[in-house]
């Protein structure tokens, strides 16, 4: 049988953690069962895609709060349509908010597959992309369970290529030496978007509590304002740092472009969103690093990690109990070791991806087959 044509159409504007898992199943997909195409606004994604798929460029404005929104809708989407028939697309899958109507409305009697990494509140939006698809796929049950129930979704973990990781991880030596850390000082880091939602701020004061106990720790945060949302947030955060007395303690290294190797130069890494996290793709790629996680206890972070097995869960919005369990780990070594062979136990068994991109295909498949 000849491969299947599938096209995702995403309209991000750079490469954030949904569109780093879209990259890996692209880069892993069997080539002898599907020909995947990418559909996308002009930027960053496409020129990170272009050596593994077809990319096709199509102008993807914001529809929100625009005065040309019905006129941007109609035109991109015939655009994207006319893609869609030229390169024989048998499925197409949604990959974001921002895409989702034009996705709806070019694809037609197309089969259209919504790849939801988000944790939506229920509207009509839902309730419209519910009546559009013929299946939605999520990353953990805590974005499937709040889909409307007549959405019939399927759990897709987000994944880790190991080997890929490993070949990154094998420069993290260097990394401490780069930010000027001591090899003997103990590391603590968050890697993510530079967001408010995020939580740095409840990462530094929970840092700061750390400080206190552990005068020699040292702290880092990784990651840029990838989406252009505000200059002043970094600046804000220094000044808290600076009011908690870590301004020589902290380091902020921008946007990184493998992050995977400042993850296993860490002690020990903190996930502390302030909103419930879809999935927590930093988590899984700190315990395929071996490095034990701190999170917040909910959604998905609650689904990854298993307390005191392969990681700490603590109680969501607690600065406090976060710096405890940091403190924890950072005084027991050997434990924090155990935990994060546990965790590299687990990706292996379940957040790898050959598991996940053979499942994502299986599924997209029996869309295909569906229609015939």
């Amino acid at each position: 049988m000849a491969p299947i044509p599938i096209a995702f159409i995403d309209a991000a504007t750079a490469m954030g953690g949904a569109e780093a898992v879209l990259l890996g199943i692209v880069q892993h997909i069997d080539r002898q069962m599907v020909t995947p195409h990418l559909i996308c606004h002009p930027g960053p994604m496409a020129v990170a895609f272009e050596p593994w798929c077809q990319v096709h460029q199509i102008e993807l404005p914001r529809l929100r709060n625009s005065l040309k929104a019905p006129v941007d809708l109609l035109r991109s989407s015939r655009a994207i349509r006319r893609v869609l028939h030229e390169a024989d697309i048998r499925v197409a899958i949604n990959m974001g908010v921002r895409s989702s109507l034009y996705a709806a409305l070019a694809s037609g009697k197309i089969p259209l597959i919504w790849y939801v990494q988000d944790i939506l509140a229920s509207g009509w939006y839902t309730h419209f992309m519910a009546r559009r698809i013929c299946l939605a796929l999520a990353p953990s049950r805590a974005v499937a369970d709040a889909l409307p129930p007549e959405v019939p979704c399927e759990v897709v973990p987000n994944f880790v290529d190991l080997a890929t990781s490993d070949a990154q991880i094998a420069a993290a030596p260097s990394q401490r030496e780069r930010l000027q850390i001591s090899p003997s000082a103990p590391l603590v880091g968050m890697v993510g978007s530079l967001r408010p939602w995020k939580g740095h701020a409840d990462f530094i004061e929970a840092m700061a509590k750390v400080h206190q106990r552990l005068p020699s720790a040292r702290f880092v945060i990784a990651g840029g304002d990838i989406f252009n949302l505000g200059a002043h947030y970094e600046a804000d955060l220094r000044n808290l740092a600076k009011q908690h007395g870590l301004e020589d303690a902290l380091i902020f290294t921008g946007q990184l472009a493998e992050p995977q190797q400042l993850v296993h130069a860490c002690d020990v890494l903190v996930h502390c969103s302030l909103q419930p996290e879809a999935f927590g793709i930093v988590i899984i790629e700190a315990l395929a690093a071996s490095r034990p996680v701190v999170a917040y206890d909910r959604a998905g972070p609650h689904e990854i990690i298993r307390h005191d097995v392969d990681g700490l869960l603590v109680a969501p919005d607690d600065a406090a109990a976060l710096a405890e369990g940091v403190i924890a780990l950072l005084l027991n070594p050997a434990h924090a070791r155990e935990l994060g062979r546990h965790g590299r136990q687990r990706v292996a068994a379940h957040y790898n991806s050959h598991r996940s991109v053979d499942l994502f295909t299986q599924l997209v498949l029996g869309c295909v087959r569906g229609t015939q």
